[in-house]
């Protein structure tokens, strides 16, 4: 119930009750409520109200308070309730309850329920009030 953590073209582990289909290099498909589809490198896409995409180098977008953990240069992290961290040289944080910090070649901070997406290499583009 908890979603799936993927990992790059390792493929992704599933943290709930069903398992997870292989489809070769394209990654895997985990079935669930929360499922989530791996696409190798370029992250993977969980399914349902609770969840986080994944998009390789743009960044990550949170969906919700769940999701999955995507590893690799440019995966990111779903924390619950804390929302999403990407991780490699230019990625995104997502924290909680507040507005959106851009910085630069660095990435940005998401403070915010809504989503951040990233915006080529330098910047983001935050998708609610920004103070």
């Amino acid at each position: 119930m908890r979603g799936c953590t993927c990992h790059g073209m390792r493929g992704c582990t599933r943290h709930g009750m069903r398992g997870c289909t292989r489809h070769g290099m394209r990654g895997f498909i985990c079935h669930g409520m929360r499922g989530c589809t791996c696409h190798g490198m370029r992250g993977c896409t969980c399914h349902g109200m609770r969840g986080c995409a994944c998009h390789g180098m743009r960044g990550c977008i949170c969906h919700g308070m769940r999701g999955c953990a995507c590893h690799g240069m440019r995966g990111c992290t779903c924390h619950g309730m804390r929302g999403c961290t990407c991780h490699g040289m230019r990625g995104l944080t997502r924290h909680g309850m507040r507005d959106c910090t851009r910085h630069e070649m660095r990435g940005c901070t998401r403070h915010g329920m809504r989503d951040c997406t990233r915006n080529g290499m330098r910047d983001c583009i935050c998708h609610g009030v920004i103070s």
